[in-house]
């Protein structure tokens, strides 16, 4: 008898004095970023960060609070001998606002999958406007970290209206085909591949640039596959067929996309993992859509948030492409897919999404819940990405009355 209570005791059951009896309990595992933060269940404070508490089986609301961080508001249900964890990032409300560079630019393009930025300066200085390529610095006391140039103004026609530039970065993200428009609309743009890494002599491409486009952006599908397969086989044979991705996150366990049409994902595990996440999921997808999904707990999740109405325009044209076609118009796709990323993001730690809602950008948990507003500030609503250490990096220009173009900050979310 008293090695049955052994047991009982420790696979979590508890002798209930209320109703007097033995009831399962569970256990809620708390942890923050930064810490410590105070634990609030159903508004009773239990203590700070990290914690561990054994709770009998039930629905809990949880809170978590850090003065000057933003907090989390969870409602989860505690079951008999199971773990449940909460992992949160705290984020400052009032974050610190540092610049990055002095040059003066027009606009900003993230490479994707890099902490690399190409700048565009064009503030009629003939020595200094052109196009470099920005990487934050590891150097202490460097305050604004080097440029590297790519390309001066100076080089290229002097009716080219650097403004309206647009690059097409190669699979692997050493190169890119940069697209230069004249002033004059009735002249063909030009076109050149330049390394990001080293200085050649820029190769001019625009008799070939179509076919280039083409050429890397297969590449690039074959290096999304390559991640796919690493997916339930059931859930890379709907993806092939209905999802738009969009974004793989960066632990790989996790995909962004879009769903092209109606579909059904039937459960992978079953039953579910223990101690997963408990958010409602959506399995039916609605066409046009945004979801992500987890390959590790087998979860899909709704991700809301509103297409501009030029992006409408380009995902109905692309709706209206044939496999082939897509292929071909490598041009058409990337952008709409550059363009989704200029509005949504992967935070590094693959739990989160960053989105930037009109004038502010916004963090929430990877399953669409627990939306944080991290920066309403002025901001160039073109552009914004996340940096090595974990903090957004925007473009604006804080003193309009004196400065004729933007920089760019980073915003000290960490």
């Amino acid at each position: 008898m008293v090695l049955l209570l052994v047991i009982a005791f420790a696979r979590g059951y508890r002798f209930d004095l209320i109703n007097k009896k033995f009831t399962s309990t569970g256990i809620l595992a708390v942890s923050s970023s930064p810490k410590p933060a105070k634990v609030y269940i159903n508004g009773e404070f239990k203590g700070v960060t990290d914690l561990n508490l054994t709770l009998p089986y039930g629905k809990y609301e949880v809170e978590i609070k850090k003065e000057g961080y933003s907090e989390l508001k969870k409602t989860i249900t505690i079951k008999g001998e199971v773990v449940f964890s909460i992992n949160t990032l705290l984020f400052p409300k009032n974050p610190s606002l540092s610049p990055l560079t002095n040059l003066g630019i027009v606009k900003a393009i993230g490479v994707k999958d890099t902490n690399q930025t190409i700048l565009i300066s064009d503030t009629n200085n003939a020595q200094s406007d052109g196009l470099y390529l920005f990487e934050p610095s590891r150097q202490p006391f460097s305050l604004f970290p080097p440029l590297k140039t790519i390309i001066l103004k100076s080089a290229l026609p002097s009716d080219i209206d650097l403004k309206l530039t647009d690059v097409y970065f190669s699979a692997d993200n050493k190169q890119g085909i940069f697209t230069f428009h004249f002033t004059d609309d009735a002249q063909s743009p030009i076109s050149y591949v330049m390394s990001l890494s080293d200085a050649p002599e820029p190769l001019d491409v625009s008799l070939s640039r179509d076919n280039m486009m083409s050429i890397w952006h297969e590449q690039k599908m074959k290096n999304d596959l390559k991640v796919l397969e690493t997916f339930p086989k059931k859930i890379r044979q709907i993806a092939v067929d209905a999802f738009q991705i969009i974004a793989f996150s960066p632990d790989e366990t996790k995909m962004f996309y879009q769903a092209k049409h109606e579909a059904s994902l039937l459960p992978i595990i079953s039953p579910p993992v223990i101690g997963s996440n408990q958010t409602l999921e959506e399995r039916l997808l609605q066409a046009n859509k945004f979801y992500v999904y987890d390959k590790k707990e087998d979860k899909n999740f709704r991700i809301n948030f509103s297409l501009e109405t030029e992006l409408i325009k380009m995902q109905q044209t692309i709706d209206l492409l044939t496999d082939s076609e897509a292929t071909q118009s490598a041009e058409l796709v990337n952008s709409y897919k550059e363009s989704i990323l200029a509005l949504v993001k992967w935070y590094p730690d693959s739990e989160h999404l960053v989105i930037k809602n009109g004038k502010e950008i916004n963090i929430v948990d990877y399953d669409g819940t627990n939306k944080i507003s991290v920066y309403s500030g002025p901001f160039d609503g073109d552009f914004f990405t996340i940096s090595s250490d974990w903090n957004l990096v925007i473009m604006a220009n804080l003193n309009p009355q004196t400065n004729p173009a933007s920089d760019l900050y980073e915003v000290g979310i960490r």
